[in-house]
């Protein structure tokens, strides 16, 4: 096998592991995960490296993936990946190491660059958070201000799919990078906001937790935690079939159509139980799901549901 067959069968396997986890963490993985690595052909790789962002795994003469860390409060960033708040063109900034051009990571940057090799980029949502992409490429290299500029590839699903999109198309490609970035933060806050629990629940295991909107989010903004609520991903499957609602004042309803459904315990401890009980809301009220929105979303749930005798959540109280 060739060296560049080996380094094309690595990053593949690399980048099917991390989609892995994107998944397992819905697109927010923290560092501790990342840090695990994953196997190759029986040995022990690494994603990336704590220390720098530009990383080369011993067993590749290619880099494999970067990395944006987002500074702890007090520390100030270094580099301008770390501060800024769009991009040119669809492709971001991100700064060689030192911005020494002859730096040996960041002459693997220019590999990159002139042989337009599919990286994996662990963008910093917050400290010790990463939302993970692939494919990105390094599409500028500028020796004179020692940065890059890298944009995100068409998702692939082979590696002949692995390509970079025409300048025209990499502002779609950035804002789905964005999107992406930004439902990683949103669960963060969210779970942040629920510690870590479903509010239907209570469940408190974070892997299975979904950070539900309430509506969708208008394109391109960021949401904050008012905007949702913790849900378990079955609860939050329910939620988006309009099976179960909350109302503007926290009740839980269970649509008629699934109180109608056949005897099964299941059924009875995980929704029939919770109808009429209240959600748990966040210590701080201004994280509290805004009223407006679940009033809104609630009329959905009503209307999709079979009215019992013409009541409404109004008049049921």
């Amino acid at each position: 096998m060739s060296i560049a067959q080996r380094n094309m069968d690595l990053r593949m396997a690399a980048a099917q592991a991390v989609s892995r986890l994107s998944d397992l963490y819905q697109g927010a993985v923290p560092w501790r995960a990342i840090s695990q690595g994953f196997r190759f052909r029986g040995r022990h790789v690494h994603f990336a490296s704590r220390a720098i962002g530009i990383f080369k795994p011993r067993d590749m003469d290619e880099v494999l993936s970067i990395k944006t860390t987002i500074p702890r409060a007090g520390h100030p960033p270094r580099y301008v990946d770390q501060m800024q708040a769009h991009a040119a063109e669809g492709a971001l900034a991100y700064d060689m190491q030192d911005r020494d051009p002859s730096h040996p990571n960041n002459l693997l940057l220019r590999q990159a660059y002139r042989e337009r090799i599919p990286l994996i980029y662990l963008q910093g949502v917050v400290p010790g958070l990463y939302c993970p992409h692939f494919p990105v490429y390094v599409t500028d290299w500028d020796p004179g201000m020692g940065t890059t500029r890298i944009a995100m590839g068409l998702p692939c699903t082979d590696r002949k799919d692995l390509v970079l999109p025409a300048a025209e198309q990499r502002a779609y490609t950035y804002r789905l990078l964005q999107k992406r970035v930004f439902q990683a933060k949103f669960r963060r806050d969210l779970l942040e906001a629920y510690g870590e629990r479903c509010a239907l629940t209570g469940l408190a295991r974070p892997e299975l937790i979904a950070a539900a909107h309430i509506l969708p989010p208008a394109e391109g903004e960021a949401s904050v935690a008012s905007d949702g609520l913790c849900m378990s991903r079955l609860h939050h499957t329910a939620f988006k079939a309009h099976l179960i609602g909350v109302d503007p004042e926290g009740q839980i309803h269970v649509a008629q159509r699934l109180r109608e459904a056949s005897a099964n315990p299941f059924l009875q401890t995980g929704f029939h139980d919770l109808a009429g009980k209240r959600i748990a809301l966040p210590q701080d009220p201004v994280l509290h799901p805004d009223a407006n929105k679940l009033e809104r979303r609630f009329a959905q749930f009503q209307a999709q549901d079979t009215p019992a005798r013409g009541a409404s959540w109004r008049g049921a109280h």
